[in-house]
C-alpha cells in the first residue's frame, strides 16, 4: 500500500530528455553546470556500475525492483544488445550528486558510456520534490520523440511496476529507432528504384537515338554504293570502243581497281542489311564493318572516276582519229565534190 501511496505522489513525474527536466523546482542548470556535470557522471558510481552491467539498481531502490525483475532486465538488455539494440536501465533513489535532474545524469551518463544509438533508460524514485522521474536517450530518435514517449509510457511506472515502465518505455523507443531505420530503407529503395528508372531511360533513349543512326548509316551505305554502279555500268559499256589505246587500257586498269574494294564493300553491306535496327543500336563489331565498307566503296569510287576520266579521253582522241581519216577518205571528198 505505502508503494502506490508513493507512486500517487509521483502523477506529474520529471520527464528528463538530454537537457534539464523544464518542471525542476529551482530552474534548469546553465551551460558551465551542464559541462561540470558531465565530468561527474563518469566517475559516479551508477556509471561505474553500468560500464559493467547493463542494468543497475541502486540500493536504495532495491524495493521497486526484485531480484526477479533485476535478471529479467537483464536478459532484455542481452537480447536487445544481440539485436543491435546496446541498452543501459537504471533504477536509482534519486539523481546522483551533483545534477540538478536525473535528464542531466542520463545525457551525461550516455555520453561517457558512449552509447551512441544505444539506449539509456531510467528512472528515479524522488527527483526531487516528491515527484519521480523517468528520462532516456539515444542518439538515434530525437528529443522530441523521446519526450513524447516517456509522457505516453508514465502510466506503466504507476500502475505496475518500474520494471514493467523501463519494459515499455524501452520498446517503445526500439519500435520507433525501427520505423525510422524502414522507413530510411524505404526512401533509399525508392532513391534506388528512381536511380534505376532514370538509368533505364537514359539506356532506352540512348538505345533509340543510336537505332536511328544505324538505320542513317546503312541507308547512307546503301545510297553510296548505289552511286557506283553508274560507273561501273558506262566502263563495261564504253571500254570495248577504245580497247587497245594507251587511255582506254588505263581506264581498265582502274576499272579493276574500283572493282576490287567494290565488291568487298558490296559483301559486307549485304551482311549489314540483314542486322535489325534494335542490335544495330548495341556496341558492337557492325559498327567497324559499317566504316569498312564506307571506305571500301570511297577507295572504289576514286578509282572509277579516275577511269571514267581516262574513257573520256580515249573517246576523244578515238573520235578525233575518226573525224582525220574521213576527211582523208577520196571516196568521201569525191562524194562531196561530185558532178552538180
Amino acid at each position: 500500500m505505502l508503494r502506490y501511496v508513493r507512486l500517487q505522489a509521483c502523477l506529474l513525474v520529471m520527464l528528463a530528455l538530454s537537457t534539464p527536466a523544464v518542471s525542476w523546482p529551482g530552474g534548469p542548470v546553465g551551460p558551465i553546470a551542464s559541462q561540470v556535470a558531465q565530468a561527474q557522471a563518469t566517475e559516479t558510481a551508477m556509471t561505474q556500475a553500468l560500464r559493467e552491467h547493463d542494468v543497475y539498481v541502486a540500493p536504495a531502490a532495491r524495493a521497486r525492483v526484485s531480484e526477479a525483475d533485476e535478471a529479467e532486465l537483464q536478459r532484455l538488455a542481452q537480447r536487445l544488445g544481440a539485436a543491435g539494440h546496446p541498452l543501459k536501465l537504471a533504477v536509482l533513489d534519486r539523481p546522483p550528486s551533483g545534477f540538478q535532474t536525473l535528464g542531466d545524469w542520463v545525457d551525461a551518463a550516455h555520453g561517457a558510456l558512449r552509447l551512441g544509438d544505444g539506449i539509456l533508460v531510467a528512472v528515479a524514485m524522488d527527483a526531487g520534490g516528491g515527484s519521480g522521474s523517468v528520462s532516456a536517450k539515444t542518439d538515434a530518435v530525437d528529443k522530441a520523440t523521446i519526450e513524447r514517449i516517456q509522457q505516453k509510457d508514465v502510466g506503466a511506472f504507476l500502475t505496475v511496476s518500474y520494471a514493467e515502465g523501463l519494459r515499455v518505455v524501452t520498446q517503445d523507443v526500439i519500435a520507433e529507432i525501427e520505423a525510422q531505420r524502414a522507413a530510411e530503407r524505404s526512401r533509399g529503395q525508392l532513391l534506388r528504384a528512381l536511380l534505376l528508372a532514370g538509368l533505364a531511360l537514359v539506356l532506352v533513349t540512348i538505345g533509340v537515338l543510336r537505332g536511328k543512326q544505324w538505320a542513317r548509316e546503312t541507308a547512307a551505305l546503301a545510297s553510296q554504293r548505289a552511286s557506283l554502279y553508274p560507273l561501273l555500268r558506262r566502263l563495261d559499256d564504253e571500254l570495248p570502243y577504245v580497247a587497245g589505246t594507251p587511255d582506254g587500257t588505263r581506264a581498265s586498269e582502274l576499272q579493276a581497281d574500283g572493282a576490287e574494294p567494290y565488291n568487298d564493300g558490296s559483301l559486307i553491306a549485304d551482311r549489314l542489311a540483314s542486322v535489325p535496327i534494335w542490335r544495330g543500336a548495341m556496341p558492337g563489331a557492325h559498327w567497324r564493318e559499317l566504316d569498312d565498307a564506307t571506305r571500301a566503296f570511297e577507295r572504289a569510287r576514286q578509282h572509277l572516276a579516275d577511269a571514267v576520266v581516262s574513257l573520256d579521253r580515249a573517246l576523244v582522241t578515238a573520235e578525233s582519229r575518226s573525224n582525220s581519216v574521213k576527211s582523208l577518205d577520196p571516196r568521201a571528198a569525191g562524194h562531196a565534190t561530185g558532178p552538180q
